[in-house]
Parts: structure tokens; sequence; C-alpha cells
């Protein structure tokens, strides 16, 4: 009996050692695509002038079926991931940075930074945000790669409330390639972050 336990054993070991030889294919690379920080947003007019007030910044969160494979959609119901093709980071992170260094160089405001690097009380504004839509829309002819962010611009104290909105950008693919998908992101992000400069400036110097 001692002797067909240890048979069996050894036979289950030499199948097991083969079938994971079998499975072994040719290592894939993965390809990884970054984000630019700087975008070179600008101010919707150079007349303008910027706002007297500071505006903070926290980290943006995400819905939860983004992640840093690249999203496909393929239907208005349907998504797929790229398991080879991936953003070097996640994507919140990326558009947070992008904003961060947007609305900056966009000239609106006297100051725009980290919230979480200064006191509480600091700014009397606080934009926060939430990644709804990170994806190459293949339901569109072309194919386009979307953004949509949900924005809330809060203020100093608990639970005030200044302005709150959803922001969209779209930009078409010449090809429909990964590194091309990036490039269309980058521009979509860019229009993206101007936009919601123009809409935060208004909605700043209206409660200022």
């Amino acid at each position: 009996m001692r002797y067909r336990i240890t048979s069996t054993l050894l036979a289950l070991v030499f199948i097991l050692t083969g079938v994971g030889c079998l499975s072994r294919g040719p290592k894939v690379a993965l390809h990884h695509y970054l984000l630019k920080d700087e975008l070179g947003a600008t101010a919707p007019a150079p007349a303008v002038r910027p706002s007297a007030i500071g505006l903070g910044l926290r980290p943006f969160d995400a819905a939860s079926f983004i992640e840093q494979r690249m999203l496909y959609r393929i239907s208005p119901v349907e998504i797929e991931y790229n398991d080879y093709e991936v953003w070097a980071e996640p994507p919140q992170e990326m558009v947070s940075r992008a904003f961060l260094e947007g609305l900056r160089s966009a000239g609106l405001f006297k100051r725009v930074a980290r919230a979480e690097d200064f006191p509480v009380d600091f700014f009397p504004m606080v934009l926060t945000g939430r990644l709804e839509h990170f994806e190459l829309d293949r339901t569109t002819e072309p194919p386009s790669a979307y953004i949509a962010v949900s924005l809330e611009l809060q203020g100093s104290e608990r639970n005030t409330y200044h302005w709150e909105g959803m922001m969209t950008a779209r930009e078409n693919l010449t090809l429909d390639t990964p590194a091309e998908y990036a490039r269309a992101t980058e521009r979509a992000l860019r229009r993206l972050i101007e936009d919601t400069a123009k809409e935060l400036f208004t909605h700043i110097n209206v409660n200022k």
C-alpha cells in the first residue's frame, strides 16, 4: 500500500511538471504609456485678469472599473481590457497631476497647489474630483479617447459647496492603436482642463 501511494504521488508530480512545461509560452512584453504632466493648458483669453483667490486640489478618485490596463468600450454596456497595453500609473494619479499643472499654467488663479501641502483652512476653495470615464471608445466612428470627471468646488469649511459638475472631453484617433490612443488622451485631457479652468474661474469670482 505504501508503495502504491508513493508511485501515485510521483506520477502526479511528473504530470504536473509536464503540464507546467507545456503551459509556459514565450514572455509577452507589456507596453506602458505615461501622460505628460504639463499639457500646455492656456487661459481662455490673455486679457482675463487672474483671480486673487488661490485654489487647492485634492487627489482624484476613480470609478472602480478604471484601472491601469487600457480600457476599450465596445458597446454602450460592454467594456474590455487590454492585458498587454497598460498605463504606467493609475489613471486618476496621472489626471490629478495634469490638473494641478494645467490649472497652474492656465494663469487664472493666484496660486494652485495640492491642498494636503498646506493647513486645512489655507485655501478658501478646494477642488475634488472623481474620474468617471477614461477609455478608448470604439462605439464612435472614428474611435475616440473619452474622459469624464465629476468635480466639486468645496469651501474651506466642512460641507460647504460652491459648484459641482461633470466635465467631459473627446478626441478622435487618427489610427486605432494604443500609442495614438495615448496621444489622443493627452489632447482630450488638455481641453478638459482648459474648460474646467474657465468654469472654475467663473464660480470663484462669483463667490469670492
